[in-house]
């Protein structure tokens, strides 16, 4: 929660465990972007958009993660956590954007003056998780009733932030572990931003271009490389 003029607050449980810790990384992200804004910026350009809200605490979720298997010596708990990196990345990377792709059919169907009976908003949703995890996934029937207690689909075209949102965050988590110092000034600079600039022109000063394939590609590369360490380690 952040009030203009007054630090960040963090306000949540914590017994200790391995999300806990997670979620205070996260939600650290959240309050240092906050805290650089509010800090930098009038009170009307301090406010980021949706745009780029979840990338910085993603980044602090990646970055933990990195450091955590860096660390991990039992190799239980390493394949542990590259698990749930993994599905993570599955969650909001590849579910988001299907998610995304139902939305899009589903409201240029309603532009087009389609009726759509509950029957066939059933029929795009199954056919879309069929070709999001292929053939290698048993898929219950009852995943075609999934969408209507999806609350975001209720807030037209959300979700697809999510799957930009990690896209940037893991391009930026690379940087910042390969590249060091100058590019760690370079986004904190960015996040100093607040909502001054429009989203797409104020990732590209971290050096991520969402209009850009490859921003994408090195997300599914960053993707296919854990599951290769994941198959290492089984």
């Amino acid at each position: 929660m952040g009030v203009y003029g007054i630090h960040p607050f963090v306000l949540l449980n914590f017994v200790g465990d391995k999300r806990d810790v997670s979620t205070i990384a996260h939600e650290l992200g959240h309050s240092m972007h906050s805290y650089y804004a509010d800090s930098s910026q009038n009170i009307i350009n301090s406010s980021y958009t949706i745009m780029v809200a979840e990338v910085a605490s993603t980044v602090n979720e990646l970055l933990l993660s990195h450091y955590q298997l860096e660390n991990e010596t039992d190799k239980t708990k390493k394949k542990i956590l590259l698990y749930e990196l993994l599905e993570m990345i599955r969650a909001t990377f590849f579910r988001q954007s299907m998610f995304a792709e139902f939305e899009k059919i589903v409201h240029t169907k309603v532009e087009s003056e389609v009726s759509l009976s509950a029957e066939d908003l059933n029929t795009i949703y199954f056919d879309l998780n069929k070709k999001y995890f292929g053939g290698d996934i048993i898929l219950d029937e009852q995943i075609k009733y999934e969408w209507a207690r999806i609350p975001h689909f209720y807030s037209n075209f959300y979700v697809y932030k999510y799957a930009t949102g990690i896209s940037a965050a893991i391009n930026i988590a690379n940087n910042i572990i390969n590249k060091g110092d100058l590019y760690i000034s370079k986004y904190i600079n960015m996040l100093k931003q607040g909502g001054n600039m429009k989203s797409i022109e104020l990732l590209k000063m971290v050096d991520v271009d969402l209009e850009a394939e490859e921003t994408y590609v090195n997300t599914i590369k960053f993707y296919e490389a854990k599951i290769e360490e994941l198959k290492e380690l089984l």
